[in-house]
């Protein structure tokens, strides 16, 4: 911020101290982040906790498309799901449905 210079000096325009902030150091204990709680067991469904079932059978499967840069499927099948890249095989996938993997 500019001002006008005392009249002794006519034509000289010179900076006037900006306001500042005092700064002093304080000595602070910063806490960690709260830990997320544990898992008591496996409540995420996965098709590897189902027994291995024949692979000549018919079997139903639900698609979901959830999208993103990798293309994301959800797939729904005998009341797991699995959760599978665009560029996963058809046969992939269904090694993981019958438990082969």
């Amino acid at each position: 911020m500019a001002t006008q210079a005392p009249l002794d000096r006519p034509g000289v325009i010179e900076d006037a101290p900006e306001a500042s902030t005092r700064f002093e150091w304080r000595p602070v204990k910063i806490r960690p982040a709260p830990q997320a709680q544990a898992r008591r067991g496996a409540k995420r469904s996965s098709f590897r906790r189902l027994p291995r079932s024949d692979r000549t059978r018919e079997i139903t499967l639900r698609i979901v498309y959830r999208g993103g840069s990798e293309s994301w499927w959800l797939v729904k099948a005998r009341g797991e799901h699995g959760v599978f890249t665009g560029m996963c095989a058809l046969e992939d996938v269904m090694r993981a449905v019958h438990s082969e993997l």
